[in-house]
């Protein structure tokens, strides 16, 4: 009985560590790299802080080889301790007509930062393996500019899909 015990956490151990490496061998990195111009609207509030919609139009490129546009419309809210949270819808357009809907959210300093996104709708071929995908933004501001780095892990299966929709 004791032997038992003895094998059966190593043995576990053993399993957790090998499902951990099929499960991370079966997704890949699904990189988008982008810059868009954004026009803004703001309201002043006479305690420091403003309240802004936003309008933003752009391109970017995939590591599957796919390119397109985008446009974003959404929310900021600036604090007067600058601290800002901005909710972001965006419609993503590719070179074929596919479209793909994501929810951006990110809280912090609106000079730059991260945050995450993910996708509520797609056109593409089996949209439900895309569909619900989490994914992290990093961005970077330049006046009315934006440039942003997205990533997320994907599986195999919808990989090959965005190389098919890539050619």
């Amino acid at each position: 009985m004791n032997i038992m015990k003895n094998l059966m956490l190593p043995l576990i151990m053993f399993f957790f560590i090998i499902s951990i490496n099929i499960r991370s061998e079966n997704t890949v990195e699904y990189i988008t790299e982008g810059s868009d111009t954004t026009d803004i609207k703001s309201f002043k509030l006479s305690n420091g802080s403003e309240f802004s919609t936003f309008e933003s139009k752009g391109s970017w490129t995939d590591n599957f080889g796919n390119y397109g546009k985008n446009l974003c419309k959404g929310v900021i809210d600036k604090r007067k301790n600058k601290n800002v949270s901005i909710i972001v819808m965006c419609e993503i357009t590719d070179k074929n007509g596919y479209k793909t809907w994501s929810l951006n959210k990110r809280e912090g300093e609106f000079v730059g930062g991260i945050g995450a996104n993910e996708i509520v709708d797609t056109t593409i071929p089996k949209k439900n393996l895309y569909i619900g995908t989490k994914c992290k933004f990093a961005i970077k501001y330049l006046d009315e500019l934006n440039f942003y780095k997205n990533k997320c892990k994907i599986s195999i299966e919808l990989a090959e899909i965005f190389e098919r929709i890539s050619r």
